[in-house]
């Protein structure tokens, strides 16, 4: 039995996606910033490190991990930055009544045609408990860089 509940799609207790457009303005909002910090970023530096933001009620919060100097060092120093970013997260929304999350990292993907692209993806949580990932690619053209709009039905 499929029902809608905030412009999501949600079968029985499971939810099954969200839809960019379907997204709260407040999420669009920290995802479009988001993209235009990471443009500014990328522009200066080839390394994109994972950060997050919280929407707390209305009340929009960075997330930062602790010790990031330790969790920078080895192979898989991003991974355990985003577990750490994930911990962190979940322990300023736990206990929130209406909480909304982003997580960014660099990633690259493999698409239907077999093409490795830079993207990155918002790992978004949303307060009704669905969660959903979106890829945006990079694209780097003679000094600049410019982030576009999420990919659909691209991934293999």
């Amino acid at each position: 039995m499929s029902t809608r509940l905030n412009n999501i799609t949600r079968e029985k207790d499971y939810f099954v996606s969200v839809c960019y457009s379907d997204l709260p303005d407040n999420v669009l909002t920290m995802i479009e910033t988001s993209m235009r910090l990471c443009e500014s970023i990328l522009r200066y530096t080839e390394t994109l490190y994972p950060f997050a933001a919280v929407d707390l009620d209305g009340d929009l919060q960075p997330v930062f991990t602790h010790d990031a100097a330790k969790l920078n060092q080895g192979e898989d120093g991003s991974s355990r930055m985003i577990e750490c970013l994930e911990q962190v997260i979940f322990n300023h929304t736990v206990h929130a009544s209406n909480a909304n999350s982003i997580l960014i990292f660099a990633a690259v993907i493999e698409t239907k045609n077999n093409q490795f692209t830079d993207v990155i993806v918002a790992d978004v949580s949303l307060c009704e408990g669905a969660t959903q990932q979106f890829y945006f690619p990079v694209m780097y053209q003679a000094g600049n860089v410019s982030i576009g709009a999420p990919l659909t039905n691209l991934l293999s």
